[in-house]
């Protein structure tokens, strides 16, 4: 970012410009003037005490700002996953029970929507129908505490729907074929041999069985949500870190968008150690050792 055309002072001053003297005052105050392997240690130094810089667009520490927005990106991105998994798991396992069934077409029919329609049409079309036309729901902004307690829901629920709106596309084609592997293993034989009921077959031993690869996908879409969220939180204002990203590359804002950057690997990483850790509480077989 450091080579686009462009840097902090003038994004900061807009049409009026400061003179050289105000400009090199400026950048020796916000540190622009030193070489970039000294801006760059200079920030690792003071990350290593919890420091995330300050912001040069909105003049307040970086922390503050991330506070500000984190909760909205973490309830939306939560919300999202929630929706996707407790509608794509169900459907995915009864398009595998039920394979070449309506039921399977209009599963497969419905991961097929989800996935051809980016959020950026989808989010548009649900503001037009829900919000302008039948006046159902708020189309933008954050609940206040003004709004009562169904104001969370109302709020939440049409960017939640646009962002989930692919990852159930997803996790549904995924449930399915690990589902239909499964169901041709030699245990499920025998136990349908056995006289196990289906229903029992399916919910103790094939779902068990085939949630690792799903809860990898699930991890992997969930550290992709926490900073792919930008469309969704345009389109209907949330204040998230998806518009605080933009914002801060917009502005050149170099400490915003490192601590970003170094706040979106950590959630990455800790989230992919999370989905390892699982494996070991669905399958025995598994070690952390």
């Amino acid at each position: 970012m450091r080579f686009v055309p462009g840097d902090p002072i003038d994004t900061l001053y807009g049409i009026n410009r400061p003179d050289q003297a105000t400009r090199a005052a400026i950048a020796s105050k916000l540190g622009l003037d030193r070489p970039l392997w000294i801006q760059y240690m200079r920030w690792i130094g003071r990350l290593g005490a919890g420091d995330l810089g300050y912001s040069i667009r909105a003049q307040m520490p970086v922390a503050t700002l991330i506070r500000q927005r984190l909760p909205a990106s973490l309830i939306l991105v939560g919300a999202s996953i929630i929706v996707s998994v407790i509608i794509a798991i169900p459907v995915g396992v009864l398009a595998a029970a039920y394979r070449d069934s309506p039921i399977d077409l209009g599963a497969m029919t419905t991961a097929l929507v989800t996935l051809s329609v980016p959020p950026f049409v989808s989010g548009v079309l649900l503001v037009l129908l829900f919000g302008l036309a039948l006046h159902w729901l708020p189309t933008m902004g954050y609940p206040t505490a003004r709004d009562g307690v169904f104001g969370w829901p109302a709020h939440l629920l049409l960017p939640t729907v646009t962002l989930a709106g692919t990852l159930i596309g997803i996790v549904l084609r995924l449930t399915r074929s690990s589902v239909l592997d499964e169901l041709g293993q030699d245990y499920v034989r025998i136990a349908r041999a056995k006289g196990v009921a289906e229903r029992a077959v399916l919910a103790t031993h094939v779902l068990k069985n085939a949630l690792l690869p799903i809860i990898t996908l699930v991890g992997l879409q969930m550290s992709y949500l926490l900073g792919g969220t930008v469309i969704v939180e345009i389109v209907f204002a949330w204040p998230g870190l998806g518009g605080l990203v933009v914002d801060a590359i917009l502005a050149r804002d170099y400490p915003v968008v490192q601590a970003l950057v170094l706040l979106i690997a950590t959630g990455v990483i800790l989230i992919s150690l999370a989905v390892d850790v699982s494996y070991s509480m669905l399958d025995p077989r598994i070690r952390l050792g």
